[in-house]
C-alpha cells in the first residue's frame, strides 16, 4: 500500500495475525485504533470469525483489515492488536496530501 493519499480516499489497513508457528490464526479479540490528523481516536473491537463486526471485517483465518475514509490532510496513524490465545500488536501510518 502506497504511503500517501489524497483528501476522500478510502484506505484499506490490514493486520495478519498468525500462531507461535507462523500459521494465520484468529485471536480472541481483534482491536482496531486509527487517530486522524487533528488527534482523534477511532477505535473499533471484535470477538468471534463473523464477516464484519464493528468496523473490522475478517476474510480468512487470521487476516482482518479496517477502511479508513480520509478527511484530512496530514499523518493518521493505525494500530492493530490482539488478546486471547494469540497477544500481540503492530502500528502504521500513512499520509494525507493537501489539496
Amino acid at each position: 500500500m502506497p504511503n500517501q493519499y489524497d483528501i476522500g480516499d478510502i484506505v484499506r489497513t490490514s493486520s495478519t495475525f498468525t500462531d507461535t508457528g507462523g500459521v494465520k490464526a484468529d485471536p480472541g479479540t481483534v482491536h482496531w485504533v486509527y487517530t486522524t490528523p487533528d488527534g482523534t481516536d477511532v477505535l473499533a473491537s471484535r470477538s468471534g470469525t463473523s464477516t464484519a463486526s464493528n468496523g473490522i471485517h475478517r476474510t480468512t483465518d487470521g487476516v482482518y483489515y479496517g477502511d479508513i475514509t480520509t478527511t484530512a490532510s496530514g499523518p493518521y496513524h493505525y494500530r492493530f492488536n490482539s488478546t486471547g490465545n494469540i497477544t500481540t500488536a503492530a502500528e502504521w501510518v500513512f499520509r494525507v496530501r493537501k489539496r
